[in-house]
């Protein structure tokens, strides 16, 4: 652009003839400035233009001197706009040719014509488009959108096409307030459009968060930020909304994924705390039901036979639903150490058919267990005592007429599945074991809160048979699905991991001894017999001891320790008693001489029963050993398991339950 002109003024101006006959024209007059804008005179400017050879770049030259001939011969304005290189300079410069048709007094037809340089003003337009262009790139690379919004006239312009951003399509780039509103889930917008409002009403920026109206390909919601801030006017006033939109889905799902982790986590605490809460009551619980217990058999043998038997029966039916309501509440919690091992799902399931029938009451019942489905990792007593509360539940909900149906397959669980699961599973593959109905269902609020403990819609002392499920599951490390709605029956499946490598099923290493009673599972089982070890030797009989020899009963709760001291010592036993674990050891070694038997509490402050155990086998190896114990352990550390016979005997007992026990390892019947 030559100096001192703006964009749009002429540069240069030339007078030319009428075209000759032979169609070429001559300049007649050129001012200065086409001088220095063209680089050549007048006459030879005309011979180039004439012969078609004027230096022109970034043009079409046919076009170019067509339209211009056309224009010639037609006496009618021509306008064009050509890159022309200065032939002595050699300089680019973008310049507009303008011809407008006059003609003399005497009527002879002649043009004007005006160049105007356009090169400044095109280096800007350049610069202006290849910086939108970038802002658009880095828009795009970055997924964000922009977008302005103008005061005057309302209209709200995007950088790409909105809809597409959103995924819909079918709003456009420039929408209107209605339109736009579109790309919002609706669930948000009239939340959006009051946000949006009040955003309006003040100058600081803003952000409004919503979801979009397309899900994503899983069918996941969307989430999107839209960021907003003022511009101003010199008066202070904003004529202008400036903003950005991004999506942030992926920091939503990560906020959600955290939040659950949170709360699996503060869940984990409250179980630990349960755990911890209902190992301590169900110990003492367990300590009072074996003295209450233990004392009303006494009583029952002192009196014999007569009007007492109600009574103390009344008292041993209520000690055995307290031992019950014990190993619920433990079973919940997870404080009971399992002996899990390959299980045969279907076997089980087909063996327990008769109680579950029981179970099932008036309901018709109806078991699938196919053959060839794959082991599950787990401990039959408590598999069976989850199957059978779930049946149980099933039975109460259904009216007579109605059904229960239990049903074993497979299922695999993929990566993020977790459905309507109240106790979502890992990935893998699992062993299931479906409970459905056809009962009344329960409501959204009932099924929000059927694993609670103590829950319950029935009368008050219920509601632990499916939080005790709940518990018996996530020992297992598997998962629980509930199914229900009213008046349309409920399904819980239960998955239980299953064994990589089948191999042949193994018995329980300690189950429950015969005629125990923690639940009403452990009267199903036919536990195997106690493994025999070479019967130490005999040694000699100290005067004044019975004959079967000396036993040790260590254990800090008074009541526990004189009950199976007294029992023993009826049975001909010469009884040693010792307070804590501490003191039992040091009993002990004080004079090992003529021991045949230990019973030994298993929960003791200071020494531990396993580690009393441990002492006492290290002077008279293989010395039989009884673990008395209140919690729902049934399995021992392998080094007392082995080394010598041991049982392990649940609180609360009964005493003949006691004295078979001990008659079956000293090898001494009574």
């Amino acid at each position: 652009m030559s100096e001192g002109h703006s964009p749009d003024s002429p540069d240069a101006v030339l007078y030319q003839s009428w075209p000759h006959a032979d169609g070429t024209v001559r300049l007649e007059y050129m001012s200065d400035g086409a001088d220095r804008l063209l680089e050549v005179p007048a006459e030879e400017l005309s011979a180039l233009f004439n012969s078609a050879r004027l230096p022109l770049f970034g043009t079409n030259p046919d076009r170019f001197y067509r339209s211009a001939a056309e224009s010639l011969a037609a006496h009618t304005p021509w306008r064009a706009e050509f890159g022309y290189v200065g032939p002595t300079s050699g300089r680019r410069r973008w310049l507009r040719a303008s011809d407008f048709p006059c003609r003399t007094p005497d009527g002879v037809p002649y043009f004007v014509g005006v160049i105007t340089d356009l090169t400044a003003q095109f280096a800007t337009e350049m610069e202006l488009t290849l910086s939108e262009e970038r802002l658009r790139t880095a828009l795009r690379v970055s997924n964000l959108l922009a977008w302005d919004l103008d005061r005057h006239t309302g209209q709200l312009h995007y950088s790409d096409h909105c809809g597409e951003y959103h995924g819909v399509p079918e709003v456009g780039a420039a929408p209107s307030a209605e339109q736009a509103s579109l790309v919002v889930h609706p669930d948000d917008r009239e939340r959006v459009r009051v946000e949006i409002a009040a955003a309006l009403t003040c100058d600081d920026p803003y952000a409004i968060e919503y979801r979009g109206a397309a899900a994503d390909a899983d069918g996941h919601p969307r989430w999107f930020v839209s960021n907003g801030q003022a511009v101003f006017d010199s008066d202070g006033r904003w004529v202008r909304r400036l903003g950005v939109v991004s999506e942030v889905t992926a920091r939503k799902r990560a906020e959600a994924e955290r939040e659950e982790l949170d709360r699996q986590l503060n869940e984990a605490r409250r179980y630990e705390s349960l755990g911890v809460l209902a190992g301590g009551i169900a110990h003492d619980f367990n300590n009072l039901l074996t003295v209450i217990l233990g004392n009303a058999a006494v009583v029952r043998a002192g009196v014999g036979a007569g009007p007492l038997d109600g009574p103390l029966a009344d008292i041993e039916s209520a000690c055995k639903r307290a031992a019950h309501l014990c190993s619920q509440m433990t079973a919940y919690a997870g404080v009971g150490r399992m002996a899990v091992g390959p299980v045969d799902a279907a076997a089980l399931l087909r063996q327990s058919e008769p109680t579950l029938r029981a179970d099932a009451g008036a309901a018709r019942f109806t078991l699938t267990a196919p053959p060839g489905l794959p082991q599950l990792v787990g401990e039959p007593f408590q598999i069976r005592q989850a199957v059978r509360n779930l049946v149980t539940n099933a039975a109460e909900a259904t009216p007579p007429g109605g059904w229960v149906k239990v049903e074993a397959g497979r299922r695999v669980v993929g990566e993020g599945e977790s459905g309507a699961y109240v106790l979502p599973p890992p990935a893998g593959e699992y062993l299931m074991i479906r409970v459905a109905d056809s009962g009344c269902g329960m409501t959204p609020a009932v099924k929000a809160k059927a694993f609670d403990p103590f829950f319950s819609t029935k009368f008050a002392g219920r509601g632990l048979g499916l939080a005790a499920v709940l518990g018996i599951v996530r020992g297992h490390r598997g998962g629980v699905r509930l199914a229900t709605a009213p008046d349309r029956g409920t399904v819980v499946e239960l998955l239980l991991p299953v064994v990589a490598t089948p191999t042949a099923a193994k018995p329980m290493l300690l189950p429950p001894p015969s005629g125990a009673y923690p639940s009403p599972t452990s009267r199903e089982a036919t536990p195997p017999p106690v493994p025999r070890w070479p019967t130490p030797p005999t040694l000699p009989t100290l005067p004044g001891l019975p004959d079967r020899g000396r036993v040790l009963v260590c254990d800090d709760e008074l009541n526990i320790r004189e009950l199976i001291a007294s029992v023993l010592e009826g049975e001909g036993f010469k009884v040693v008693r010792a307070k804590d674990g501490a003191d039992g050891v040091a009993v002990f070694r004080r004079d090992p001489t003529g021991f045949v038997l230990a019973v030994v509490d298993l929960v003791m402050p200071s020494v531990g029963g396993h580690d009393v155990i441990r002492h006492l086998r290290q002077t008279h190896p293989a010395l039989p050993a009884i673990l008395v114990t209140g919690f729902a352990d049934r399995e021992l550390p392998a080094d007392v398991r082995t080394t010598g016979p041991t049982a392990l005997l649940p609180k609360p007992f009964r005493l003949e339950q006691l004295t078979a026990m001990v008659d079956d390892l000293t090898g001494q019947p009574a």
